[in-house]
């Protein structure tokens, strides 16, 4: 598997770069405050994951190895994002695949919280040059704050992501005071896609419809991260986005927003 988009490739620095993946996010997920486990944490990319003590809760996280808990979680994970994402055009929608199979085959890394043998949030991961990328998340509306920040704080520290809407606006809100550790430059990590940032090339008369909302918003409560948006097209759609999160550590410093 290739760092950016190849999932194929079998080279033994590649699987190293996915397990350690895998194995930082179980020690993360523990030293949130998860919960604690007596038995060694099994670090096989074939069933690797990591289970609360209380049984009716699980945090799993699926490695690229991992094809028969994918087959068996697919459809469920598949119909839970694909109902969420309706609302905002679709799961499809530059998500990286277009069916249960093909997610499956295309995202690497999935992270699921299971409550009473029921899938309760979902994250979803590609490997790329600068390390995880969260490409979809949702959650049910039941879930409870303190599980949606831990679900935002394993995002923010393990990964990064494009932001918009309102999950951009939620996590805005949920660490306002620490967005200078946070906040990405755009331009430095997405130079493989076609990125317009607001403070080069956009005024106020460009910004996409959908997003008037998004844009007012942060200009009136975070007016110190307009330079830092910046629009791009998914699908047939503009998207205003902020790209925040925590790339590998030898891109991380230079890539800080607010860092000099």
């Amino acid at each position: 598997m290739v760092a950016t988009t190849s999932l194929q490739s079998n080279s033994a620095d590649e699987k190293m770069f996915l397990e350690n993946a895998i194995y930082g996010d179980i020690k993360h997920s523990i030293s949130n405050g998860l919960g604690k486990i007596d038995q060694p944490i099994p670090i096989s990319l074939n069933n690797l994951y990591y289970a609360s003590p209380v049984e009716t809760c699980r945090v799993i996280t699926l490695g690229h190895d991992d094809i028969k808990l994918k087959r068996l979680y697919g459809k469920e994970v598949y119909r839970f994002l694909y109902e969420k994402y309706k609302s905002c055009g679709g799961i499809d929608k530059g998500k990286g695949f277009k069916n249960e199979n093909d997610m499956i085959s295309n995202i690497p890394i999935w992270r699921l919280r299971i409550i009473k043998n029921r899938v309760v949030s979902v994250m979803m991961f590609k490997v790329k040059k600068y390390g995880k990328k969260m490409v979809a998340y949702t959650c049910a509306d039941e879930l409870s704050s303190d599980e949606r920040q831990s679900d935002f704080n394993y995002m923010l520290n393990k990964s990064y992501a494009e932001l918009s809407d309102a999950l951009l606006v939620t996590i805005l809100r949920m660490f306002s005071q620490h967005l200078h550790h946070y906040v990405l430059k755009a331009e430095h990590l997405m130079k493989d896609k076609v990125i317009y940032p607001l403070k080069k090339y956009c005024s106020e008369k460009s910004i996409p419809k959908s997003s008037e909302r998004l844009f007012l918003k942060i200009k009136k409560q975070w007016p110190e991260l307009l330079k830092y948006c910046y629009i791009r097209k998914i699908g047939n759609e503009n998207k205003l986005k902020v790209l925040m999160g925590a790339p590998e550590k030898s891109y991380f410093i230079n890539h800080l927003a607010f860092q000099a």
